[in-house]
């Protein structure tokens, strides 16, 4: 069958427009055949990324950037989505950052994988997060440097204030006094330094006889040796005699015999015995108080009237009455 003319030439025309569009989007990166899988990440400022910007994993580029809206929910939010070849398994704890990828302030999405066993599927939204700029960076490594400069000027101020006192009059006068003070030490010492040399030097002769009687005593301990060997030898035979010495059977009798007093003593306390009685009852001693009186008035009326109770018989009459 003949082709007519106007349909080859609408079929280039459409062929060349397949081309024209199939090209364009190559151009863009993306391919009308395509399988990748479409991803999601929520930022709240995107700092130059772009559509078509690349998605890179470890340096490598895996996707590209698909496009870039608000959230329909929150405008403060902004929704990238982007693809990722169909052969890369992203965990769920996957980030997506937001990079510079030239010193230029390029702008790419820099995927940092997780370490989760769960994979997330196309759809997903991964969370995101963004490296700070230049500036940021510029700020963050100068902050340690301009901590440092500012102690370091406060540290300067503190020794000029110093400085500034010191070089004050007063500050002046005192600091000479204090040295004039130091240098009259300084020559006490040595005044002392050298009367103890002095002293030292005098003392010789009796130092050196002090440690001849050290080395004679020495000697003579060292000479005695022996003797001291003995005494010591004696001192040990006394120890061992007393040791063996029943002490402790003599220790024990005197202690038995000191509680036998002691018990003697009690019964005495208590009025027990003859001897405890005499102590302790009173009427016993009033009796012998009452006897004693009676026989002291016997004897003195024996003495005044001997005649009453003796009578002496020459020639052997009997006993005459007594004459009341």
């Amino acid at each position: 069958m003949k082709i007519s003319k106007e349909v080859t030439i609408g079929i280039l025309v459409l062929a060349a427009i397949t081309i024209f569009i199939w090209g364009i989007n190559f151009l863009k990166g993306d391919s009308i055949f395509s399988t990748d899988q479409i991803f999601y990440a929520k930022y709240q400022r995107v700092d130059g990324l772009k559509k078509s910007s690349p998605i890179t994993l470890k340096g490598f580029k895996v996707g590209q950037i698909k496009s870039i809206e608000f959230s329909e929910s929150n405008i403060d939010d902004l929704i990238v989505a982007f693809s990722v070849s169909d052969g890369f398994k992203l965990p769920n704890n996957t980030t997506a950052r937001i990079v510079s990828s030239d010193i230029m302030g390029t702008k790419e999405i820099q995927v940092i994988l997780g370490n989760s066993k769960k994979i997330l599927h196309a759809g997903d939204t991964i969370r995101g997060s963004i490296e700070g700029d230049l500036k940021e960076q510029v700020s963050m490594q100068m902050l340690p440097l301009k901590n440092k400069a500012e102690k370091l000027m406060s540290s300067v101020d503190s020794v000029l204030t110093v400085i500034q006192y010191i070089f004050n009059a007063d500050a002046r006068d005192n600091i000479s006094q204090s040295l004039a003070s130091i240098k009259s030490t300084i020559d006490k010492l040595k005044n002392t330094s050298s009367n103890l040399d002095t002293l030292v030097s005098g003392q010789r002769s009796h130092m050196e006889k002090i440690l001849a009687n050290v080395e004679s005593i020495t000697s003579n301990l060292e000479s005695n040796g022996e003797n001291i060997s003995n005494i010591l030898t004696n001192f040990s035979s006394i120890s061992d005699s007393l040791k063996q010495a029943e002490i402790a059977s003599t220790v024990n009798n005197a202690n038995a015999a000191l509680a036998q007093v002691d018990e003697i003593f009690q019964q005495i306390n208590s009025g027990k015995g003859s001897i405890g009685a005499f102590l302790k009852n009173d009427s016993l001693y009033h009796n012998m108080e009452s006897a004693s009186k009676h026989l002291d008035e016997l004897l003195v009326d024996l003495k005044a009237h001997p005649k009453r109770y003796v009578q002496v018989s020459v020639f052997g009459r009997k006993d005459k009455k007594r004459k009341k």
